[in-house]
């Protein structure tokens, strides 16, 4: 059984608004064994909707249309179904009572009935950090190119790639049995570089790290400029571990409000493993916490030099009387790069605790 959505309205083409009706829609379907082989977005176009209707009509048993519909001139969706129908427009009131009484919270259970669908697709995500996606590949290549049922692929954004098992089973028991034994297998293969399953974020793991272990820590940022303790605050409870942080743009604030020294400054430059240390060091005693964690590089698109590019990013974890370093180089324009950043950071952090 598969299907096929139609997006209508320019406003998604433009980028004015996203659409999350089709996620929704898909997601839905795939939940009663309908697989959306297709999902197209199309402008207010009266040519444009009908060649998509015609195209899609001879490729999938159900087209649903999303959008181009309402009191506007540019609503043209009933129209155009109706020509490609070859049948005229008639507004009929009793049908439309049913049509309502049926659909209200109830347009799954009908598609299931109408078109008695046997098979439920269930999908499990395991999430990695730290790791390229080609490398991921590299190490699941055999499992990949084996495993049809559960299917497996790979989403990557900011330094985080997604592996997403897809099962198609008889009963949802089935499918849940089916992907979680080939999550095993794929944890087993991968160790630590996953983080986490569905949509767990780094910064709840390392929350629920630092909470268990009863740790706490503070940060000292730069390049990222509070991101990293705005993603550590999204977490509910944070107060229980996360202390404080010092956003040290500059090179003065650096200095009296972290106590980097000034000749490491002058030496080493902002962007350098000493003056990350340091910036960790100096947090952690400021506050008296666990864990000092600091970061800085050049996010770009300026300051960078021959020596230093755009996405050299230094970060640190001081604990104790240690300090971890680490150099990153990073890859995208400015809002990426901080956000692969924070990724890595957050990364360091789960990665120490684990130990």
């Amino acid at each position: 059984m598969n299907a096929e959505i139609i997006s209508i309205g320019s406003e998604h083409l433009l980028g004015e608004i996203i659409n999350t009706d089709a996620p929704y829609l898909t997601k839905r379907l795939a939940e009663i064994g309908i697989e959306v082989e297709r999902e197209t977005t199309i402008g207010d176009d009266e040519k444009s909707i009908a060649s998509s209707l015609e195209e899609a009509l001879g490729r999938a048993r159900i087209v649903i249309t999303i959008g181009g519909l309402g009191p506007t001139p540019d609503d043209l969706t009933k129209k155009v179904i109706a020509k490609v129908a070859e049948e005229r427009l008639v507004l009929h009131e009793e049908i439309l009572s049913e049509i309502e009484e049926k659909f209200k919270e109830e347009a799954i259970p009908y598609l299931k009935e109408r078109f008695k669908v046997k098979e439920v697709i269930k999908s499990l995500v395991l999430r990695t950090t730290g790791l390229p996606e080609s490398k991921v590949a590299e190490k699941l290549k055999d499992i990949m190119k084996k495993s049809k049922n559960p299917q497996v692929s790979l989403l990557a954004h900011e330094n985080i790639v997604d592996i997403r098992l897809t099962v198609k089973a008889e009963d949802e028991k089935t499918g849940e049995k089916l992907n979680e034994g080939m999550g095993k297998k794929i944890s087993k293969r991968l160790g630590n570089y996953i983080f986490g399953t569905r949509k767990q974020t780094l910064e709840e793991v390392v929350g629920y790290l630092l909470y268990m272990r009863k740790k706490t820590i503070t940060v000292a940022e730069s390049c990222t400029g509070g991101l990293i303790s705005h993603r550590l605050t999204n977490v509910p409870g944070s107060s229980n571990y996360f202390l404080g942080s010092i956003v040290a743009y500059s090179n003065r604030m650096k200095r009296d409000r972290l106590r980097v020294k000034k000749t490491t400054l002058e030496k080493y430059g902002a962007v350098s493993e000493k003056v990350a240390g340091e910036m960790a060091k100096g947090v952690k005693r400021i506050a008296g916490s666990d864990f000092g964690l600091g970061i800085t590089g050049i996010a770009g698109p300026t300051g960078a030099t021959e020596e230093k590019p755009i996405g050299l990013v230094y970060i640190a974890l001081a604990y104790k009387n240690k300090v971890e370093i680490r150099e990153f180089k990073f890859r995208g324009e400015r809002g990426v790069i901080k956000a692969k950043a924070a990724n890595a950071a957050l990364d360091i952090v789960r990665r120490h605790l684990l130990k």
